[in-house]
Formats: C-alpha cells, structure tokens, sequence
C-alpha cells in the first residue's frame, strides 16, 4: 500500500472513525446477555451501499469546487 493512499483521520466521517475505533476494540454493549450495541452491524449499516471512489477523482472535486 502507498501512504498516498491513506486517508487522513481528520478527513474520516466521525460516525465512521467512532464506529470504527468501537469494532477494533471491541466495544461492544451488553445488558445481560443481551448484545445492545454491536459495532459490527453499525459498521455495516453505514457503508451500506458505499461505492469506492478514487482519491485523485474527490481530489479533482474538491479543487474544483473552490474556483
């Protein structure tokens, strides 16, 4: 992978970088043994129907939208 590729943090959607720091560290919500949060399905409900764009393309839109 080239670092060109990585996405700033500060660039990420903060429901998304929150939802995503919960499933890596496994912050999951029980009350008893009921599951009441599961970052796994929040993940997946929100990048439901995501297509990948290319960086170079947003990039273009991006300084495109400033002129």
């Amino acid at each position: 992978m080239h670092p060109s590729k990585i996405t700033p943090i500060a660039r990420i959607n903060e429901e998304q970088l929150k939802t995503a720091l919960d499933l890596i560290y496994d912050r999951r919500e029980f009350d008893g043994d009921l599951c009441t949060y599961d970052p796994l399905q929040k993940f997946l409900e929100l990048f439901d129907g995501v297509e990948v764009t290319s960086s170079k393309a947003s990039r273009a839109a991006e300084l495109a939208a400033l002129l």
